[in-house]
C-alpha cells in the first residue's frame, strides 16, 4: 500500500457496501423535507415527479431546489417538463418563466407515459 487515502467530501463512494444505504437515507430526507401540500411526489432513485396544480408544483418546485442544495441534489431545470392540461400552459408559463421546459403533450418518464 503507497499509504495514500482518497478522501470523499460528497458521502460515500462508488463500491462501498455502504453506498445504497446511504443513498437511501439521504434521499429519504430529502422526500420529506420536500413535501408540499397538494402536491403528490413519486421517487425513483434521483428522479422526482410531482402531480398537482400548477401553483403548487410551482411550490413544490421551488422547495425542491432550495432542499436539494443543503443535500447536494441539484435541480436541472433543462431536463425538467412540466405537463399541463390545455389551457393551462399559460398559467404555467407565467408562473415558471423558463426555468423549466412546458408542454400539453404527453412525456416519457421512467419508461411510464405521463399527460
Amino acid at each position: 500500500s503507497s499509504g495514500i487515502n482518497a478522501e470523499s467530501q460528497e458521502g460515500t463512494t462508488q463500491g462501498d457496501p455502504l453506498a445504497m444505504s446511504w443513498y437511501a437515507i439521504s434521499t429519504t430526507l430529502i422526500i420529506s423535507a420536500s413535501e408540499t401540500p397538494g402536491v403528490s411526489q413519486v421517487w425513483l432513485a434521483d428522479d422526482a415527479a410531482g402531480a398537482g396544480k400548477v401553483a403548487d408544483i410551482l411550490a413544490w418546485y421551488d422547495n425542491l431546489v432550495d432542499c436539494g442544495k443543503k443535500w447536494g441534489y441539484l435541480v436541472n431545470g433543462s431536463k425538467s417538463w412540466l405537463i399541463t392540461k390545455p389551457g393551462k400552459e399559460e398559467e404555467a408559463k407565467a408562473l415558471f418563466g423558463d426555468r423549466v421546459n412546458i408542454t400539453t403533450d404527453g412525456k416519457r418518464h421512467l419508461g411510464a407515459s405521463l399527460g
